[in-house]
């Protein structure tokens, strides 16, 4: 009797334990299936930022993946990326916005810094960053967009824009863009007009100094000055006659083809490449017959055309 009461118990020990067992086993699957829900639901979807960039009534044209090629030679370690195209210049390409998600923050700053270091190597290469290193999202935006475009996209996708030190020509106020009382039609036809000029566009720091440089010592005032550097035509009336246009462009065309890149920017205030597209030749033709280039210039040559130097 005692033997078989001996071996109830046991048997009841070993179903309690099997049935502890089994509830925990039964909550561990219900923890480790709630953790990956909600892994799932605070996932990032590109496509989802995309879409809230057209509801928040974002220009988003010809979305597509992006290939080798759209990476140029930026580091390619993004899980996901996507590249669209916000306004056209004045060729008639789309400025683009690249929109990059991660699964490491190494890899997002990694990214980041590469076009941030082009825009400080030369304005030229220039463009805008925004990021989230929460969600691991970061976008780059091509540097001829105006920065208030640019952030209406960075806060309708929860990132925070890289600040920079300059303020585009469209937005900075000076007589030339008061004369167009300020509207968004002439802002834009301005700043169309002061890229046909300048060839880079309005991020060009260079060109534009050289140009305010270049009035005040003709005997401009500072708002004279500043009109001509954003693209005017000079209004000025220089103190004593220089060499004529012609005899410049051949001198400078000389020097682009006979100086070292440092003396020609020390000399001009802008690159050989820069000066040849101010003076109408197309940015791939002056890239292409330029053999000093700045580091960002080699960048741009072989991201946009395929040119190796």
């Amino acid at each position: 009797m005692k033997k078989i009461i001996g071996a109830l118990l046991v048997c009841s020990v070993l179903l309690f334990s099997a049935s502890s067992n089994d509830k925990k086993t039964d909550s561990t699957r219900t923890k480790l299936q709630t953790n990956i829900s909600s892994q799932k639901e605070a996932s990032v979807d590109l496509e989802s930022i995309i879409n809230n960039f057209k509801k928040d009534g974002l220009t988003v044209n010809e979305v597509k993946s992006m290939t080798k090629e759209d990476f140029g030679m930026a580091p390619m370690s993004a899980k996901e990326a996507k590249i669209f195209g916000i306004q056209k210049d004045d060729s008639g390409e789309y400025m683009n916005a690249r929109i990059f998600l991660f699964e490491k923050e190494k890899d997002l700053s990694k990214t980041k810094d590469y076009y941030d270091d082009l825009g400080k190597e030369s304005a030229m290469a220039f463009s805008y960053t925004a990021a989230n290193e929460e969600k691991l999202i970061l976008m780059q935006f091509n540097g001829d967009l105006s920065q208030n475009l640019v952030q209406k996209y960075a806060d309708s996708a929860d990132l925070k824009l890289t600040p920079t030190n300059f303020t585009s020509s469209t937005e900075s106020t000076s007589p030339y863009t008061e004369q167009n009382n300020d509207s968004s039609d002439n802002n834009t036809s301005t700043q169309s007009s002061v890229s046909q000029r300048q060839g880079y566009g309005d991020h060009n720091a260079n060109i534009r100094d050289a140009r305010y440089q270049e009035a005040i010592e003709k005997g401009a005032t500072e708002q004279e000055a500043t009109a001509f550097a954003n693209g005017s035509e000079p209004i000025y009336v220089p103190q004593a006659p220089g060499p004529t246009a012609d005899a410049q462009g051949s001198s400078a065309q000389q020097d682009a083809d006979s100086l070292s890149l440092t003396d020609f920017v020390n000399k001009y205030g802008m690159s050989p490449t820069a000066w040849k597209v101010q003076n109408g030749m197309s940015e791939e033709e002056a890239l292409r017959s330029t053999q000093s280039l700045t580091s960002g210039e080699m960048q741009l040559a072989f991201s946009k055309y395929g040119i190796k130097k």
